[in-house]
């Protein structure tokens, strides 16, 4: 994700002045923004989630990258548990209303 965003800056002229720190963590990237004037690229779903108790603005920004679809890997020499299951089964119905369907879960 990050060389997609980066690539997208550059494309924008926007990569004269980057101080770039890279972390998974979105309590450390939620309280490096609140903590400075840095900005952050994030789902827009936990964008949103932070911005509801003020902790954030959402800035108005498109990015012209899209991101791939995820996997989900399981041993098939095992049974799938029930949880498992039925995590697949919300995912299944839950990929159906989005624009980024899950193809083939298994």
């Amino acid at each position: 994700m990050r060389l997609r965003v980066e690539g997208a800056l550059a494309q924008a002229g926007m990569t004269e002045a980057l101080d770039i720190i890279e972390t998974a963590s979105i309590l450390a990237t939620t309280t490096m923004i609140e903590m400075s004037d840095m900005i952050s690229v994030v789902p827009n779903d936990v964008a949103l989630h932070y911005a509801r108790y003020e902790m954030v603005t959402v800035l108005p920004v498109q990015l012209p990258i899209s991101m791939v679809n995820l996997g989900i890997l399981t041993r098939g020499s095992r049974p799938k548990s029930a949880a498992l299951v039925s995590l697949l089964g919300y995912l299944k119905e839950s990929a159906k209303s989005n624009v980024m369907g899950i193809d083939d879960l298994r």
